[in-house]
């Protein structure tokens, strides 16, 4: 761990390094109404992958939330991946999180949008979730098209 970062005893953080090898590409199943589907090509999808990732879970036990630990972890993450290049976190959150992902500076949406030129949009949405996106750079902005707020420059 880094100088003051290090965690208390009663934090326990986990660090997430890029993927060694690239994931499939997302399946047809995200569709959304007036929006392209199927595969985005394999040097696409390996180019978003190094340009946006995913926080999976934040989780702090109960006996210690209310002191700042989930907010000092999403800021080290953000750091790192910012530092690693990356220019957008995504992740998923129950409707209950909005506020808090909200005050963070992250979106939430009910649906993830992703506008990848010249493939087209693609669109993922998960009844009982919302998405938060954070653009760790300006090149990333989040847009309207075709009803739906989407993530852009991703791929500028």
């Amino acid at each position: 761990m880094r100088g003051d970062r290090s965690p208390t005893p009663s934090t326990t953080l986990l660090f997430a390094e890029p993927p060694t090898a690239s994931p499939s590409p997302p399946s047809t199943s995200a569709r959304a109404a007036g929006c392209s589907t199927g595969r985005s090509p394999p040097r696409l999808w390996r180019t978003l992958v190094e340009r946006v990732s995913n926080i999976d879970t934040i989780a702090v036990h109960p006996d210690h939330r209310g002191q700042g630990i989930a907010t000092r972890i999403l800021d080290l993450v953000e750091d790192d991946f910012r530092q690693a290049g990356y220019r957008a976190l995504t992740l998923r959150h129950e409707h209950g999180k909005k506020h808090f992902f909200t005050a963070r500076g992250y979106s939430s949406l009910p649906r993830l949008a992703v506008d990848l030129p010249p493939t087209g949009l693609f669109t993922r949405a998960e009844p009982g979730w919302k998405f938060a996106v954070k653009p760790l750079d300006d090149t990333v902005t989040l847009t309207s098209q075709r009803g739906v707020t989407t993530i852009t420059g991703l791929l500028d």
